[in-house]
């Protein structure tokens, strides 16, 4: 039964992943990070089997230790926190030199794919792109052009930490932007 550790749970994005996951799979060992003990309770409240952390992104050592003793984690809450992301992927760089499996999803945004159209200063705003992205034959030319922006400091790391590390299966989620009725509590 695999031990999943995640962020975001009473957000959009996380509250809608954990009532899909505690729905399609209640065995899963669930713990999720959350920042008060009212969200906390609510949590626990919604779905039993959930364990919840009280501490926030900030909360370097809490972050660590948890994705340490995860076979899955899920980060789901921020995509440009870039302290939380450092503090995952040392945690899971560890659990793989140690032999251990680790599966991590980092949420980021669509927006990184109109970096360079943001960047232009000249760019109608509003008006439609010619590009197209490929994510199946064309992952070289996104990576390259995300590489170009700076300010995408949460994404350039997880390129490069998938690199350092490849035995953390790690995947970048880029969502739409999220405008919506959350499922979390």
């Amino acid at each position: 039964m695999p031990t999943i550790f995640l962020t975001g749970a009473t957000g959009y994005i996380g509250g809608q992943a954990l009532a899909t996951l505690f729905k399609s799979h209640p065995e899963y060992a669930i713990r999720a990070l959350v920042r008060d003990s009212t969200k906390a309770q609510a949590l626990s409240s919604a779905y039993s089997n959930v364990q919840t952390v009280v501490a926030d992104l900030d909360n370097t050592d809490v972050v660590a230790k948890e994705a340490a003793d995860a076979d899955v984690v899920l980060h789901l809450a921020s995509n440009s926190h870039i302290k939380s992301v450092e503090a995952i992927h040392e945690a899971l760089k560890a659990r793989t030199a140690s032999g251990k499996s680790a599966h991590w999803v980092q949420v980021s945004g669509a927006s990184a794919l109109a970096a360079a159209e943001i960047a232009d200063t000249s760019r109608i705003p509003g008006s439609p792109s010619e590009t197209v992205f490929d994510d199946l034959d064309g992952v070289a030319d996104i990576r390259s052009l995300i590489q170009k922006f700076p300010n995408r400091v949460v994404d350039n790391y997880l390129f490069n930490a998938a690199i350092e590390t490849p035995r953390s299966r790690l995947r970048s989620y880029s969502r739409p932007s999220s405008t919506a009725l959350a499922r979390g509590c």
